[in-house]
């Protein structure tokens, strides 16, 4: 059984401070946040989607501090009441599914 943890508790970090601190705990996987409620201090979503940051190099802090991605956490509100709400959490899951794509991420959830 492996044991991770949400990195939203460490978005005051850096992303490396923060796998850094999850290896020193003898966790081995982060889930990620990748948009809805919570900033993505730790996922470069657009540059990812854009082509500004590869996956390669995004992914290279993961092998060297030996955590694995678990997941990407995209959790907001697609069917919220509030069109404007709703329309941007629902991009924002589009966004996730397409960047653990890129990543080789087999688990995004909202």
């Amino acid at each position: 059984m492996n044991f991770g943890v949400y990195t939203a508790v460490l978005h005051d970090r850096s992303l490396r401070e923060a796998l850094e601190t999850i290896a020193s705990l003898g966790l081995e996987g982060a889930e990620i946040n990748a948009g809805g409620f919570l900033p993505t201090p730790h996922l470069p979503v657009k540059e990812l989607l854009s082509g500004e940051v590869s996956p390669q190099d995004y992914l290279k802090v993961f092998d060297e501090t030996g955590v694995a991605i678990a997941g990407l956490n995209c959790n907001g509100n697609p069917p919220d009441a509030d069109p404007e709400v709703g329309v941007e959490d629902a991009e924002d899951l589009r966004n996730a599914i397409k960047v653990a794509g890129l990543l080789g991420v087999h688990r995004a959830h909202g």
